[in-house]
């Protein structure tokens, strides 16, 4: 299509034979007049470029007012609910959450309490030189004091009577490992010591009481933490008159707690004529500190 041609519009003063020569017209009707020129023209050419490039996106001075016819667009329905208005609104149905399983409360329950430990081992004979080294003899070690005295002793009896000295003397041991060290349990028969038998009297055929020392054994000291001087203890003795270790029916066996750091010793046989000796009884608990 081609576009309509503009109008001729004149814009000023009419010539002068189209008016009365005496008529002149005021400047509010000559402003009026243009105003409505302008009108007319900008509905036959269209809006100016600044209101084209508005409309296109391209953005326009602030003052430029656009004159073109807005559409009116249908009102939108009102919205109506889907449940009934006097009814709450019903909560969305959301699958249960399992509830995860409790822990334990562990704050207060109390401990378990944990199982006793015993250490055990038996007492055995054990034949130790008097005269020996002490640095690659625990025993030696333990009771260096009394066995140097018993072999002074037993080297002057053997001057006076030009018998051969005997340099041997018997510790009856029981050893147990612990954190600290070595816990060594030794008692001696040694006669000039206190040792007493009741097996030559006849009241027990194995129950001694002897002088017992008990030991912490370290890598470089050896501390003496229980010293007592009448340790009764069993011993096996076989028909030769020698200590048998093997003997069930007449041991000591020792225990060692070593959490609370006790000592027990329960004799086989003890013999029912000594008074405070039972068999199989706890016949010496001892506290140690180490």
């Amino acid at each position: 299509m081609t576009p309509a041609e503009p109008a001729n519009i004149v814009i000023g003063t009419p010539p002068a034979q189209d008016r009365p020569a005496d008529h002149r017209r005021s400047p509010v009707t000559m402003r009026l007049l243009l105003l409505g020129a302008a009108g007319l023209l900008l509905a036959e050419t269209g809006p100016p470029a600044a209101m084209a490039q508005e409309r296109a996106g391209q953005g326009s001075p602030a003052s430029t007012i656009s004159t073109a016819p807005v559409a009116q667009l249908a009102p939108l329905p009102p919205l109506v609910p889907s449940w009934p208005a006097t009814s709450p609104r019903p909560a969305p149905a959301w699958p249960p959450i399992p509830a995860a399983p409790l822990a334990p409360d562990r704050s207060t329950a109390p401990a378990a309490a944990a199982p006793p430990v015993r250490l055990s081992a038996v007492l055995k004979a054990v034949t130790v030189d008097l005269g020996g080294d002490s640095g690659s003899n625990v025993y030696r070690a333990i009771w260096h004091d009394v066995f140097d005295q018993e072999l002074a002793i037993r080297q002057k009896f053997s001057e006076k009577t030009n018998r051969p000295v005997i340099s041997t003397t018997n510790v009856f041991a029981a050893n147990f490992d612990v954190p600290q060290g070595k816990i060594v349990v030794s008692a001696t028969d040694v006669p000039g010591n206190g040792c007493q038998s009741y097996t030559n009297i006849g009241l027990s055929p194995s129950l001694m009481t002897c002088p017992m020392r008990i030991a912490l054994v370290q890598s470089k000291e050896i501390k003496i933490i229980y010293p007592s001087k009448s340790f009764p203890f069993s011993i096996g003795v076989n028909k030769e008159g020698e200590f048998d270790n093997e003997n069930p029916a007449s041991r000591t066996s020792v225990t060692l707690d070593p959490v609370k750091k006790i000592l027990r010793t329960y004799l086989s046989q003890a013999g029912p004529h000594i008074e405070g000796f039972a068999l199989n009884a706890d016949n010496t608990t001892i506290r140690l500190e180490y």
